[in-house]
């Protein structure tokens, strides 16, 4: 380990002082010659609701252009998780299970669990995506993603305790283009952008069709596709502008994905890795749709007013054999969804240079379904087989007012600052069907059975900040900030009786408050860049599982307000242009993530294998927060006859960590080890700019690990259960771009 960490620190070193040296995927290919001097393009962002450079930001950011998901075949979200640094996107235990850390933090729920959101929140064209399974967005037609660390609850909301995901589309041009894609991988994907009315109206329309071949061999039918998967996704954006004063925009995206489920494997069943025992097929359908109307007038008095409306309907449904062997065990249909409608107000300008300002109010109403039918077999608990089927509706009502402002205490600095209130009202019922188990204790069926109370919170959340401008090309800044996540409810499902009966399905907000120092530097005349900085959050009320001695006859685990924890670390990005050919870019994270006070955390291991029972895990390492990542990226052009040959070598560590479920113990059995990926592309583009021929390789030296490693125990049943990271994987592809200017 130690020499590992010789070698990444040495290596950034070599960069920073070797070649001068922000995160720079998105710069990697916008090369600006000026003068015969090469110079970094800047990038342009709206993590502030304004068009800001990226290096004029006082956040801890990431951006990601097109460019790089072309260079990194990157499909979706998760692709990204190693090329940023403090941020981590773990495979799941089920399908469209959005395990996402940033700094440290993360909230484990299943994606059944409607009543409980995570602490990021994902943006779509400045629409809240809700639930967690409509996080991991199709990369197709893209402009940028921007991962924004720590919390941005004055700009963004409740739910981005951690920190936020905002995704921009493309836009609809003034000229007619196209382009056609291929690839190995039976995908093909289309865009055509077509002017309907010169400067006025444009459309932009994308279709995709994604087969990818699984992986994964389930021993007990001889299906060798677990892990594939078979996707259609199209994405339509109407760009209408009347006038210079106004822009108006439609956005719609719609995706149907659905394969068979590669969930986990039982060590002791399936000894080779890629291999699982299940005698019910896992599988998942998933549907997404959104729509967003974005309008934006300037005003002649200097003013902006905004206007954006979202909806969203999305769905998901999974067959689970959760047992993961060929016994008579437990088995899960599930199927959960939302419909969400969302709408911002928000006004911007500027008063003669002295301060800017953006002012808003937003509404959300979001009504979430979840349905699970169980069936306990009599290799479970004997005394409990049988069927239960139940449904359970969270309906949630948002409000909020906010306000952002930059104030120019002269030509250096800048004192920054802002606040939000939001008002938050949640409520749940459940309906039970069916039960044909004495687990369902005495629940009676066909009653609905609503919460003990009706969530109701109204909380503030604020930002107050000095930055500082050295010179043109270095800017440093100082910020205090808060966030919160907003009141959960606990699964009415994971113990009926226990939950509806006493009481125990309500948990109030969580807090942060976040202490960071940045700095963010232009280097070698804007042929390098360096953007860092250094963090102390501070976690309060964090909704955890906790052990309840008198929930239920014999005690249960339930989620309360039940822990506090302090996350410290650094986050540093650098690139720089070592030739007229050559990019280098570096990313570097490390946090230390400590539960400050957690008592009442279950070992789930028997004590056969270990287990300690019930323990205080205060002091331990929180759970997804690997101490150190890693990535460096090297970029090169070859000039060719008749065109260009691009090349793009990869490579990122990930350093170990406990997985989220129970992980908290930090016992080995939930432990995963560090691992190091090699990915490359080889592309060769014609001198006209027409075709493009790329080779792709992800985890070239077969790295076999697994990324959610876990002990289940249950019914005299237990076993290490594991995910492996997809094995070595190629692709070529093939595309033609039409028209243009």
């Amino acid at each position: 380990m130690k020499s590992i960490k010789s070698i990444i620190l040495n290596s950034l070193a070599f960069i920073l002082v070797g070649s001068g040296s922000q995160n720079l995927i998105a710069q990697e290919n916008n090369i600006t010659d000026t003068s015969d001097i090469l110079t970094l393009e800047e990038i342009i962002v709206t993590a502030t609701k304004r068009l800001e450079n990226v290096q004029d930001v006082p956040i801890s950011i990431s951006v990601f252009s097109e460019s790089l998901f072309e260079q990194t075949a990157s499909n979706n979200l998760k692709d990204l998780s190693g090329l940023t640094p403090n941020f981590l996107f773990s495979d799941g235990s089920k399908a469209f299970q959005a395990d996402i850390s940033i700094r440290g933090i993360s909230n484990f729920s299943s994606i059944h669990n409607i009543g409980m959101d995570k602490g990021f929140g994902s943006y779509l064209d400045g629409v809240y995506l809700g639930q967690q399974f409509a996080a991991n967005a199709e990369l197709v037609e893209l402009e940028r993603v921007e991962i924004l660390r720590g919390p941005q609850g004055t700009l963004f909301g409740k739910n981005t305790i951690i920190g936020a995901i905002n995704a921009t589309s493309k836009k609809p041009v003034s000229y007619f283009e196209g382009n056609i894609k291929l690839d190995s991988e039976s995908s093909i994907r289309t865009t055509l952008n077509i002017p309907l009315i010169e400067d006025v109206l444009a459309v932009r329309i994308s279709a995709q069709s994604r087969q990818v071949d699984g992986y994964v061999t389930n021993e007990y039918d001889d299906n060798d596709d677990l892990g594939g998967v078979d996707s259609v996704n199209g994405r339509l954006v109407i760009g209408y502008t009347p006038s210079e004063q106004t822009r108006v925009y439609l956005a719609i995206d719609s995706l149907k994905s659905e394969g068979d489920m590669y969930a986990e494997e039982r060590v002791e069943y399936d000894t080779e890795p890629f291999t699982v025992n299940y005698d019910y097929g896992s599988a998942y359908m998933a549907k997404n749709f959104g729509a967003s109307l974005s309008i934006d007038h300037d005003f002649s008095d200097g003013y902006t007013l905004t206007s954006i409306t979202g909806v969203r309907k999305d769905s998901v449904a999974i067959d689970w054999d959760i047992d993961g062997a060929s016994i008579d065990g437990i088995i899960v249909d599930g199927y959960t969804e939302q419909e969400l409608l969302s709408q911002e107000f928000r006004i911007s300008g500027q008063s003669e240079g002295r301060y800017d300002y953006v002012v808003g109010l937003y509404f959300l109403e979001q009504e979430n379904y979840n349905e699970q039918f169980d069936i306990l077999g009599q290799d479970f608990y004997p005394s409990l087989a049988g069927a239960f089927d139940a449904t359970h509706n969270v309906d949630t009502s948002s409000k909020a007012v906010f306000a952002h402002t930059n104030y120019y205490l002269d030509d250096e600095w800048t004192l920054f600052g802002g606040a939000r209130y939001t008002q938050d009202d949640k409520s749940l019922y459940a309906f039970n069907t069916l039960c044909e188990s004495a687990y369902c204790g005495s629940l009676i069926i066909g009653q609905r059975i609503d919460a003990p109370v009706k969530i109701s919170n109204g909380d503030p959340s604020w930002l107050l900040g000095l930055r500082h401008g050295f010179s043109d090309d270095l800017m440093g800044y100082v910020s205090v900030s808060t966030g919160f996540k907003s009141a959960s409810f606990n699964d009415p499902l994971g113990n009926p009786e226990g939950n509806h009966l006493n009481n125990n399905l309500v948990t109030k907000p969580e807090y942060v408050t976040n202490y960071e120092i940045g700095l963010k530097a232009i280097l070698l005349g804007g042929r390098a860049t360096v953007n860092t900085s250094i963090f102390s959050m501070d976690y309060k009320d964090l909704q955890v599982k906790s052990y309840c001695r008198t929930c239920g006859v014999t005690g249960t685990n339930i989620l309360s307000n039940a822990a506090s924890l302090t996350s410290k670390g650094l986050e540093l990005e650098a690139v720089a242009q070592l030739s007229e050919r050559l990019v280098v870019n570096v990313g570097l994270g490390y946090i230390d993530a400590v539960y400050d006070d957690y008592d009442g955390v279950t070992d789930g291991r028997p004590a056969s294998a270990g287990g300690i029972g019930i323990i205080d895990a205060t002091g331990n390492r929180a759970v997804m927060a690997p101490k150190w990542s890693f990535n460096a990226a090297i970029i090169h052009e070859l000039p060719l006859e008749g065109g260009m040959l691009n090349t793009r070598l990869d490579y990122n560590y990930l350093d170990e960590f406990y997985t989220g479920e129970n992980g908290e113990v930090n016992s080995k059995d939930y432990l995963n080890p560090s691992r190091g990926l090699v990915n490359a592309s080889i592309s060769y583009i014609t001198t006209d700019d027409r075709w493009t021929i790329t080779l792709w390789g992800k985890n070239l030296a077969d790295e076999v690990s697994p990324v959610n490693r876990r002990y289940h125990h249950s019914a005299g049943q237990s076993s290490v259960k594991e995910h492996f990271i997809q094995p070595r994987s190629t692709n070529v592809s093939v595309s033609y771009r039409f028209g243009g200017r």
